[in-house]
């Protein structure tokens, strides 16, 4: 799974996390069935903020404890530096482990995520730990795009001569190429053993950047290939990035397909389900 490393950078970039998460949970937070004094696990945490933004505002009082987990230890150093929560604690966690940790299994009341499972190459994989780590009877809930809006960029990256060789094939989501990736989700929960799934679509959903720097920041703090880049071509690199990026976004402007070349255009998946 990718780990992002510019956790300093990231975090002054969540107003568009915060801003789709607050609207998702605002339309879906009645499916959630909270139990009492409630064990907690975020995975995909990263800095915290659209956390404390979004989910942390609905948790019961009463909760047992709250986990906050990432891929990226520079992510969860800063989470332990910066974020006040009570009973809470952070740890480092690759959700698709080979093997998940003993302290971890059956252990959760509700599994949370946001804006994480679509970076996950073997989705299958990661919704068998979130059972395992489960309870009997508890629930799991996430926001994922159905298709990464990067996607096609970091597949022509990796056909570059140049960058093809710098893993870039790991910042595409694992069903960008098929026609219809929800069955494949829907596939993925049902063989990891969950079989009453909630799933809805949000489709073009959009959002305008302040200004081009918020949104060129935004994809470079996201990016989690710049440590397989030679130092020495790292400025190269970006620029190359962000060229293809707003090239894109500046043909779907011409195109009309978005209102103007800081518009992003996306669709969002909401999935719940409960362990049996």
């Amino acid at each position: 799974m990718a780990a992002m490393v510019l956790p300093e950078l990231f975090a002054q970039q969540t107003p568009f996390f915060i801003h789709n998460t607050k609207l998702l949970l605002s339309k879906h937070k009645h499916i959630i069935n909270w139990r009492k004094t409630p064990s907690i696990l975020e995975f995909g945490f990263a800095d915290g903020n659209n956390s404390k933004n979004c989910l942390q505002l609905i948790i019961p009082p009463d909760y047992k404890e709250f986990i906050g987990a990432d891929v990226s230890k520079p992510m969860v150093d800063y989470a332990r530096k910066n974020v006040v929560l009570p009973r809470s604690n952070f740890c480092q966690l690759d959700i698709a482990t080979e093997s998940v940790p003993d302290e971890l299994k059956n252990r959760f009341d509700h599994i949370f995520s946001f804006f994480t499972i679509h970076m996950v190459k073997f989705p299958r994989l990661a919704f068998q730990n979130i059972h395992r780590m489960l309870k009997e009877g508890g629930q799991t809930f996430h926001v994922l795009y159905e298709r990464i809006p990067t996607d096609a960029v970091f597949q022509k990256l990796s056909q570059h001569p140049k960058w093809g060789r710098c893993n870039q094939e790991m910042m595409i989501s694992p069903y960008f190429d098929k026609e219809n990736p929800r069955q494949h989700y829907e596939k993925d929960l049902k063989e990891a053993g969950f079989a009453d799934i909630y799933f809805q679509e949000h489709r073009n959903l959009t959002y305008t950047f302040p200004n081009e720097k918020v949104l060129t920041d935004l994809f470079i703090s996201i990016n989690a290939t710049l440590p397989y880049v030679p130092e020495s071509e790292l400025e190269e690199y970006k620029k190359d990035y962000l060229t293809i990026i707003r090239q894109r976004m500046k043909h779907a402007a011409a195109e009309k397909v978005i209102p103007n070349d800081l518009t992003a255009k996306y669709t969002l998946f909401v999935i719940s389900a409960q362990k049996q």
